[in-house]
């Protein structure tokens, strides 16, 4: 399946395209906004905690996740 992330990133509104099987984990949304928004950065530790005081800090918001499409 494929799952449209919405987020802000410093109050730029922003979109991502993801797989999953199910409903993505912060962690894997997390990860996924990383290689795209900072590719040569070192990776955010490994906790859902520490992930999502990292997307603080780097001064991102998701607010939304659906699903784009299901494949058949």
């Amino acid at each position: 399946m494929q799952w449209l992330i919405d987020y802000r990133i410093n109050g730029e509104e922003r979109s991502l395209l993801m797989q999953a099987r199910s409903i993505p984990h912060i962690k894997a949304i997390a990860f996924s906004i990383y290689v795209r928004e900072f590719p040569l950065q070192p990776r955010p530790l490994n906790s859902a905690a520490e992930v999502e005081s990292w997307l603080e800090a780097c001064g991102i918001t998701i607010s939304d996740v659906r699903l784009g499409k299901s494949r058949a």
